[in-house]
């Protein structure tokens, strides 16, 4: 059986606090390989309806900044993205991309862009009314404990072998799980099941000041013999 106690957590490291807001205009952005770029958005009206992100400004009709936006859109390596179209006319080459209504999805297409196009057109997650009291936030975990008590088994190889295993690992600013890691062993059995389960949670961000950080999150899970 497993039973874990509270959660410890310790808060924060985060690399680069981007301010997000809302933004429906064209501006032109800075990053490391698309710095010619400029980022026009439609956001949704309504439930029905989805982002539009279009991409244009590239030097030539055959660019590298062309061959990289369309790489990095293509092989972005989640569902977030419906329909990339490209659009070349006498005056300019551009990309439009579908993206789906859902503020994690938008905020994960900027990301893949570049930083920069994170920071100037990102969105917050619900649009809340920041204010003193709700602008700090730890991670929570969806579902609650009942969702990892619900994944996690004994297993077999322990033999009876009762214990704790301590995990520690990032919580992404899209509330996914990065880099588990053991910091307190049980057994080897144990230490793989406990990496398992804690791969397949999910979170709501971490929150400072108002903007969605990675936050280093440690877990202990006990396991008693069935």
């Amino acid at each position: 059986m497993f039973s874990p106690d509270h959660l410890s957590t310790l808060i924060v490291f985060f690399v680069m606090p981007f301010v997000l807001i809302s933004c429906a205009s064209s501006e032109t952005v800075t990053v490391t390989d698309l710095n010619q770029l400029t980022v026009s958005v439609e956001e949704p009206n309504s439930e029905s309806e989805n982002y539009s992100l279009q991409l244009s400004g590239f030097s030539g009709s055959d660019t590298e900044e062309y061959t990289v936006a369309m790489s990095r859109l293509n092989n972005h390596k989640w569902d977030d993205i419906l329909s990339i179209e490209e659009i070349e006319t006498s005056q300019e080459r551009s990309i439009l991309a579908e993206i789906k209504n859902d503020p994690h999805s938008y905020n994960r297409v900027l990301w893949a862009l570049g930083s920069e196009h994170f920071q100037n057109h990102a969105t917050d997650y619900e649009k809340p009314t920041v204010s003193v009291t709700d602008r700090d936030k730890m991670p929570q975990l969806i579902g609650g404990l009942q969702a990892l008590m619900d994944e996690v088994r004994y297993p077999d190889g322990l033999n009876g072998i009762e214990g704790k295993v301590t995990v520690e690992f990032i919580v992404t600013r899209f509330g996914e799980v990065k880099e588990p890691t053991v910091t307190h062993s049980l057994r080897y059995e144990a230490d793989r099941e406990v990496i398992r389960a804690v791969n397949l949670m999910k979170f709501s961000p971490g929150v400072l000041d108002g903007l969605p950080v990675e936050v280093k999150y440690t877990l202990p899970v006990f396991f008693r013999s069935p």
